[in-house]
């Protein structure tokens, strides 16, 4: 998931330099640092939850140790899994993102918004793909493990 995200926001960031390809650098320059400037706003935002998990993961693990070197039990829902989004409705939204810019680049003509919706597309082709065969493989193990009980 953090790949993919990482990946749109390159992505984003990198659809205001195609279109200051054809102008003059000096008269974009302010429509340029206000498309931009959300962007690495929202880049910095994930690099600092980034790193806000992994010094809460590191945190855990120290409770982790400290209570298994002292002899104490842990409380039965400390080995609960954490309630993950599914991985559906994350390959539906990229499908929708891709749709949505695709629309737009057909709409108006241009081809830098097409093509971000192509590569969203692919995504959430791909991610749908790796959906449904993960799917069909744990319902083949599941039939393949009730055949061999009976």
């Amino acid at each position: 998931m953090k790949n993919k995200i990482l990946l749109t926001a390159f992505l984003l960031l990198s659809v205001p330099f195609v279109a200051l390809a054809d102008d003059g650098l000096a008269e974009s320059l302010i429509p340029f640092t206000a498309i931009v400037i959300p962007f690495v706003a929202l880049l910095l935002a994930l690099v600092f939850f980034w790193r806000y998990s992994y010094c809460k993961e590191q945190i855990r693990a120290r409770v982790i140790e400290k209570a298994l070197e002292s002899g104490r039990d842990l409380p039965d829902d400390f080995w609960t899994p954490k309630k993950k989004k599914k991985k559906f409705q994350d390959e539906i939204a990229y499908l929708g993102i891709g749709i949505g810019f695709s629309f737009m680049g057909y709409m108006s003509g241009e081809f830098v918004f097409t093509g971000v919706g192509i590569i969203f597309l692919i995504m959430g082709v791909g991610g749908l793909l790796v959906y449904w065969l993960r799917k069909s493989s744990k319902e083949t193990s599941k039939d393949d493990s009730d055949n061999g009980e009976q």
